[in-house]
C-alpha cells in the first residue's frame, strides 16, 4: 500500500514537468495591415530550425519554414492541403533593377533594449519601394531566420515572373519580390515595415525566449501536397 501511494505521489509530482514540456523559441507578435483589410495580428515563432508564421493560436492556418531544408509550407486548415515550395538558385544580379538602400539614425530616434532604432529605405527605379524601422542587433537569428525565409520565396517568384503581367513587372516589383526583399532584414530586426503601397507590419510585442507546445513545427497528417519543386 505504501509503495501504490508513493507511485501516485511520483506521478502527481510529473504531471507540472510534463505539461510544461515543449520547446523554446523567440516570440514575436505583429499586427499587419493592408489596403481595403482590417488590421490582423501575425506571430512569427522562431527556433535553431523552423520558423512558424500564424494569426496567434494553433488552430490557425498557418506558414512553416524548415531552415534546414530550405523549404516552406503553406497549410490551409479548411482546405485540408499545403503548399510546399522548394528552395532553388537563381542569379540575384540578372534581370534586377537598380536598387539603391540607404540606412540613417534620424535624431531622436528611440532606442529599443537600448538599441538604436534605424530607418531603411529601399528605392528602385528612382522610386521608394519600401520603408523600415529596424534595430540592429536585436534578436539577431530572427532577422537571419527570416532573411532565408524571404531569400526561399523570391527564388520562387522569380521561376514563376513569366506568369506576372509584363506592366506588374516594375522596378519596385522586383526589388520587393525577387532581387531586394531581404537587404532590409540585413540591417537589423524590423519594428516596422511597409512596402509602398501595400502592406504594413508593425511590432507590437516579442519575447526573446518563450515556451511553447512543440507540435506548432508540426505538419498535419493526411493533407493534400501541392508540390513547387525547386531547381536551377
Amino acid at each position: 500500500m505504501v509503495k501504490q501511494e508513493i507511485l501516485v505521489l511520483l506521478l502527481v509530482l510529473l504531471l507540472p514537468l510534463e505539461a510544461m514540456a515543449g520547446m523554446q523559441v523567440a516570440w514575436l507578435m505583429y499586427q499587419e495591415r493592408e489596403p481595403g483589410v482590417d488590421p490582423y495580428p501575425v506571430r512569427i515563432l522562431v527556433s535553431e530550425r523552423f520558423v512558424r508564421i500564424d494569426d496567434g493560436y494553433a488552430a490557425s492556418d498557418f506558414v512553416l519554414f524548415d531552415r534546414r531544408a530550405r523549404t516552406v509550407f503553406s497549410v490551409s486548415r479548411e482546405e485540408k492541403s499545403m503548399l510546399v515550395i522548394q528552395d532553388s538558385v537563381f542569379d540575384r544580379q540578372s534581370g534586377a533593377p537598380d536598387i539603391e538602400i540607404s540606412v540613417t539614425q534620424p535624431k531622436g530616434a528611440p532606442k529599443i533594449a537600448g538599441r538604436q532604432v534605424k530607418e531603411v529605405e529601399m528605392r528602385a527605379g528612382g522610386d521608394l519601394c519600401l520603408s523600415a524601422s529596424v534595430v540592429p542587433g536585436l534578436l539577431p537569428d530572427v532577422s537571419q531566420a527570416l532573411a532565408e525565409y524571404q531569400e526561399v520565396l523570391a527564388a520562387r517568384q522569380f521561376r514563376d515572373l513569366d506568369k506576372t503581367p509584363p506592366e506588374l513587372r516594375t522596378p519596385c516589383f522586383l526589388a520587393n519580390y525577387v532581387y531586394g526583399n531581404e537587404r532590409h532584414l540585413q540591417q537589423g530586426l524590423p519594428i516596422r515595415e511597409a512596402i509602398t503601397g501595400g502592406r504594413m507590419r508593425v511590432l507590437m510585442d516579442y519575447r526573446a525566449r518563450r515556451d511553447v507546445e512543440e507540435t506548432l513545427f508540426e505538419l498535419p497528417e493526411g493533407y493534400r501536397r501541392l508540390e513547387l519543386s525547386g531547381g536551377k
